[in-house]
């Protein structure tokens, strides 16, 4: 039997309470998967990604500090998540995001392509920049093939 890290004990504790009493913490907890992957495509992420993640979430929660928080949290937990278990890979988290898509097709208009974008400001190196382009664009085709299908 594995025994938790005092880390895992708190980030599971948490996540517990979240799920309790967030309303959708579902739609939450996907809007932060998306977050992560498109943040973590750059291995050097910081303080930028964190400020344009702030003021995307405070557009998105209206405000609401709690949910705002619970966000962020999230996102965090995610990104520790991709490079814990990098050996996962992306397509592991894309194949999961497509999933929950596929399970719940309202997810689709969570992804918001223009605020992704705005990651893309904080990338210095060319290569990372092109990389974090081609998930943004594989969200965007998500977004085409699914949203298709729901406007029939």
């Amino acid at each position: 039997m594995k025994t938790q890290t005092f880390r895992e004990f708190r980030e599971n504790f948490l996540n517990f309470f979240r799920e309790l009493f967030l309303y959708h913490y579902s739609s939450l907890k996907f809007r932060a998967k998306v977050f992560a992957i498109v943040i973590s495509a750059n291995k050097e992420w910081g303080e930028c990604e964190m400020n344009i993640l702030q003021k995307a979430a405070v557009k998105i929660y209206d405000n609401q500090e709690e949910r705002v928080e619970a966000l962020i949290s999230a996102v965090k937990d995610y990104i520790n998540e991709l490079e814990e278990y990098e050996y996962l890979g992306e397509r592991y988290w894309i194949a999961d995001i497509k999933k929950d898509i596929a399970k719940h097709k309202r997810f689709i208009k969570k992804i918001d392509i223009q605020t992704l974008k705005e990651f893309g400001k904080c990338v210095k190196d060319k290569e990372t920049r092109m990389y974090q382009q081609r998930v943004i664009e594989f969200l965007e085709n998500l977004k085409k093939e699914f949203g298709e299908k729901n406007d029939v």
